[in-house]
């Protein structure tokens, strides 16, 4: 396909994109006492150099009273943080490429125990805060609103002197501003309420223009919307649309549209499991922009693939996309899909938010559980001398092949399986995840453009050992991953239970490729607190089964799911298929048509019906033979799951430092 409108110019006010693409706004935690270091610089000059439209640096606090922790961003209350966006600016701007800042006041999303001295949050009103929920916010009282204003003023100050072209002001996603929006949390009675979309989007405008008139007209300014924050009770779209057009008229050069709030993540960050296909704001997108005259409208949520992109930039529905997940997922997404083709060369965004958004919840530096690559480079330096044998075709087996194979080695893979993925094929059969596919098939397609020798089908034994030459090469690598442990051990108690060896009781793994060999009453035995056992209770309540799920966490997928941003939609389908959740509980025994659980905290134990227990507790490497290849190859390591059962990122991580570790000591053998 030819993507003519994505590689339009686009003018933002005073300043020119090349394209319409724009890496949009986030956290990254890569901000040292608020400041950048040279992670941070690189982070944003990778992306520029691979070709995208403008960059814009995520939320940062202009009020040094309102620090969001746990997110570590810019300190734009200080001119300390001057000379790090400066060294940045100068990085972006070498590749042609504007760079801008979003501000954010965090309002009732500040958490006052993380200051020293307890300062309040502050907001439109005096109400609970979201987090922690047991404080309330301390309500802005009008005349302190012009000092407010005069903070986003001189931060927008301090990014222009810093080289910066532009700034975004956060008024979504239930921030101060989308606060004074919202009749959530404005309950004023002012000229600030919410009893008229003047009112309301007040505090806005008057940024809008405080910055215009400090920085002069030559300095782009954007405002970011939730176009739909997806609460019955919150903001109606349209009331949106009108404050955004009002806001548009106070001299915005764009408006940024999303979604969603922290009372609803799910759709704010969303996984294919809450959202099925991306673009789900362009249809608000195009009457907003009915609606602003010249002001630019970007649009945000999965845009990823080109064709619906460029069409909906044809139309006119929209003038740029805003992308964040898939550029950080492969930062050359914009200069690969600028020919044809090329989108079949990115490497996909697995929008499970693994590496990026629960790590940012966790208050990390952002990563990339499909790529750690725009964290660790590995150059090209071999000439195909040394042979590399990889044993296992799972995420980190192929990702070893192919960066081995890109760095110059000749790479061999053994895989017992008929198709590669290992692990990965296993779960792209849970619900949601469709893109461990997309990212399956990109990895065969390494694979095959460079050159890797796939021997599918092939299983290392002990009768074959000698006969595949782990002698003669340079450097074998086990990847053989791990298997679902079948005795139903757990986190909290590692023996047997009673009863796990009884042919009605399964393992996820077994579920997952026969889930039609299960009884009609199913329990699950849920240790992992992930997807695994939700996912498999769908399917099977799909089919009819009465489903219910133990588990010993006090809420189903309580560790994973709230940092994937998948707890609400989970729960909600839970509840729509009846499947009974039976929280604080273990399976202590299973018996022929029973299951007994009993409560951690009381002991009380529960009989649930159970024709097939299906367990869905740990896992073990998986590597019988390490023993024998080490004693065969010249230089041996053991990779991914096979070393310690972990999620995808950290395999992909050791396969890269694994890579990493032979174009060093190949380095090191050829220059002696």
């Amino acid at each position: 396909m030819t993507t003519t409108t994505i590689f339009s110019p686009l003018q933002l006010g005073p300043i020119t994109l090349k394209n319409r693409i724009v890496f949009g706004p986030h956290a990254t935690n890569q901000w040292p006492a608020h400041k950048a270091d040279d992670r941070t610089t690189t982070y944003y000059e990778r992306r520029a150099r691979g070709g995208v439209g403008a960059i814009i640096i995520g939320g940062s606090e202009p009020d040094p009273k309102a620090d969001y922790f746990p997110l570590n961003q810019p300190g734009m209350w200080t001119d300390d943080v001057i000379p790090g966006l400066e060294r940045i600016a100068k990085a972006v701007h070498s590749h042609g490429c504007p760079l801008m800042i979003q501000l954010l006041h965090p309002g009732h999303m500040h958490n006052p125990t993380n200051s020293d001295d307890w300062i309040p949050a502050i907001a439109p009103s005096e109400l609970p805060t979201v987090f922690p929920p047991a404080y309330s916010a301390r309500k802005i009282e009008a005349g302190e609103i012009p000092d407010l204003v005069q903070l986003f003023a001189s931060a927008a100050l301090r990014a222009q002197e810093a080289g910066l072209d532009g700034v975004e002001l956060q008024a979504a996603h239930g921030y101060l501003l989308g606060q004074f929006l919202s009749p959530i949390d404005n309950r004023r009675t002012d000229d600030y309420s919410v009893a008229t979309i003047d009112n309301r989007s007040r505090i806005t405008r008057e940024i809008v223009k405080a910055i215009r008139e400090a920085c002069g007209a030559g300095f782009a300014i954007g405002v970011r919307l939730s176009i739909d924050e997806h609460l019955s009770f919150g903001s109606r779209p349209e009331d949106i649309l009108l404050a955004g057009q009002a806001i548009a008229g106070a001299g915005t050069d764009y408006l940024s549209v999303s979604a969603g709030t922290y009372r609803s993540p799910h759709t704010m960050i969303p996984t294919r499991l809450t959202r099925d296909k991306g673009g789900y704001s362009i249809p608000m997108a195009r009457r907003l922009k009915a609606l602003v005259g010249e002001t630019k409208v970007m649009v945000a949520g999965m845009l990823a693939e080109p064709a619906p992109m460029d069409e909906a930039l044809a139309q006119g529905d929209m003038d740029a996309a805003v992308v964040v997940r898939q550029l950080i997922a492969d930062s050359d997404y914009v200069a690969k899909i600028s020919v044809p083709s090329g989108f079949d060369n990115v490497r996909p965004c697995l929008y499970l938010n693994q590496g990026c958004v629960a790590r940012m919840l966790l208050g990390q530096r952002i990563e990339c559980h499909a790529n750690p690559e725009g964290f660790r480079e590995v150059v090209p330096i071999r000439d195909g001398r040394e042979e590399l044998i990889v044993i296992g075709a799972g995420p980190a087996g192929l990702e070893a092949a192919h960066l081995a194979a890109r760095a110059g080695f000749r790479v061999k893979v053994f895989e017992r399986a008929n198709e590669i993925g290992g692990q990965m094929r296993l779960m792209a059969k849970l619900p949601g995840v469709v893109d461990v596919t997309r990212w399956l098939e990109w990895a065969g397609r390494q694979l095959e453009e460079n050159r890797v020798d796939l021997q599918l089908g092939v299983e290392v034994t002990s009768e074959n050992i000698g006969t595949l030459g782990l002698e003669k090469a340079s450097h074998v690598l086990l990847a053989t991953g791990a298997k679902p442990v079948r005795d139903g051990s757990s986190a909290l108690d590692a023996r047997s239970i009673p009863g796990a060896s009884a042919p009605h009781v399964l393992s996820y793994e077994e579920v997952l490729l026969r889930p039609d060999d299960t009884g009609r009453n199913v329990v699950i035995f849920d240790d992992l607190s992930d997807r695994i056992a939700p996912g498999i209770a769908k399917i099977l309540a799909e089919r009819g089964r009465h489903v219910t799920i133990v588990t010993r966490w006090q809420a189903l997928g309580q560790v994973w799911l709230n940092l994937w941003a998948e707890a609400a939609t989970v729960y909600r389908i839970m509840d729509e298929l009846n499947v009974r959740i039976v929280p604080n509980c273990v399976v202590m025994q299973i018996e022929t048509d029973l299951a007994l659980a009993v409560n951690i905290y009381s002991s009380r134990i529960t009989e649930l019906r159970a024709d097939t227990v299906v367990l869905a507790t740990m896992r073990r490497s998986y590597s019988p033979l390490s023993d024998e290849v080490r004693e065969r190859a010249r230089r041996f390591s053991v990779i991914g799951d096979a070393t310690v059962p972990r999620l995808i990122g950290e395999a992909l991580r050791d396969a890269r430092v694994a890579v990493e570790r032979l174009v060093n000591d190949a380095r090191a053998r050829e220059s002696k």
